[in-house]
């Protein structure tokens, strides 16, 4: 997929959804940071990310993790935003210097990023 460049955006979300996760897993990084997705191929990068055998519920991602999905973490819904844990400053600007975030998304993860580095809970 790397071979690809820029034109890894070019993939249909159907063809997206039957990425075998070892190809997740090897790229996620690589389709993270690729602009040029369009929200149906975000929903399928982020249903693949979401898959048992690659990263799992939101809710056990790592700041290694959202570091990896970069954009793809724009499909995010409100409660998965909440579930993400041990967000950092520094995670946090890896997802949100892609522009397509709504005022809601980024409300929650702030204030979710902020809350943790207190210890307090939502």
């Amino acid at each position: 997929m790397q071979l690809l460049g820029s034109g890894v955006t070019a993939m249909t979300a159907a063809q997206i959804s039957a990425m075998a996760d070892d190809d997740f897993l090897d790229c996620a990084s690589f389709l993270g940071s690729q602009t040029g997705w369009d929200a149906d191929q975000l929903e399928a990068l982020l249903a693949v990310a979401l898959r048992s055998s690659t990263y799992g519920s939101s809710s056990g991602w790592t700041a290694d993790h959202v570091y990896s999905v970069g954009i793809i973490a724009q499909s995010l819904s409100t409660s998965e935003i909440t579930a993400l844990s041990d967000l950092d400053i520094d995670a946090m600007y890896s997802i949100g210097r892609h522009d397509g975030w709504d005022v809601t998304q980024v409300r929650t993860t702030y204030l979710n990023t902020i809350f943790d580095m207190f210890g307090i809970g939502i």
